[in-house]
């Protein structure tokens, strides 16, 4: 681990399982200063402790929301389930690539059919707008731009924005030649980049006709 500290692989389930402990705790406490008047030492004291231990999962928590890497096998039934979840909530997305080829074919259907379903949702920033996958996504309503080739960047991301608050998962390139198929990406909160990286496809990407 290199002394860093462990990310959760499902922060947001826990964060919502930490509102619901903070909402208990605040209604038992309440009922129990109704019904005794007032709170024991003992149990101020217990108070503090809790909430001290809720601050520190809250941290950890937001650290594992802000950053995380998430590695498959390409093409892997892992890998698709994890495209066709990150397009499944409600917001806006967007799709920065150079081509479509890892949504053709039977396997990735469900991520196809996940951006259908938010077709009117969703921007994809593509430079070789070609393939099987282009042809079905931009007949079924979803909106496309064109990467210019003038334009050089080495980067892949998809940006999830709902309720004010943004994602951004953004493919590694791959250095370790022992993972060969195996792909990674890092998923970050920080607004800094993403709005370097939606300037980019703002700025530089017209809409495809």
């Amino acid at each position: 681990m290199g002394g860093r500290i462990r990310r959760l692989e499902r922060p947001d389930r826990t964060l919502g399982i930490l509102n619901a402990i903070v909402f208990g705790v605040t209604v038992v406490g309440g009922i129990l200063a109704v019904i005794a008047g007032h709170l024991p030492a003992l149990a101020v004291v217990g108070a503090v402790v809790v909430g001290f231990v809720l601050v520190v999962l809250y941290i950890w928590v937001d650290r594992s929301r802000g950053q995380f890497i998430y590695t498959f096998d390409e093409n892997s039934p892992e890998m698709v389930k994890f495209f066709a979840d990150w397009y499944a909530g409600a917001g806006d997305y967007w799709i920065f690539c150079d081509d479509l080829d890892w949504m053709d074919g039977s396997d990735a259907a469900s991520i196809r059919a996940t951006l259908i379903e938010h077709a009117e949702n969703v921007t994809i920033a593509l430079r070789e707008q070609r393939g099987a996958a282009f042809d079905e996504l931009k007949r079924n309503g979803v909106g496309f731009c064109e990467v210019p080739a003038t334009l050089s960047t080495r980067a892949k991301f998809s940006i999830h924005r709902h309720d004010g608050n943004r994602r951004m998962i953004i493919r590694l390139k791959n250095k370790d030649p022992d993972w060969r198929r195996r792909i990674a990406f890092r998923a970050t909160s920080d607004e800094f980049f993403i709005d370097m990286a939606m300037d980019l496809i703002n700025n530089n990407c017209p809409p495809t006709p």
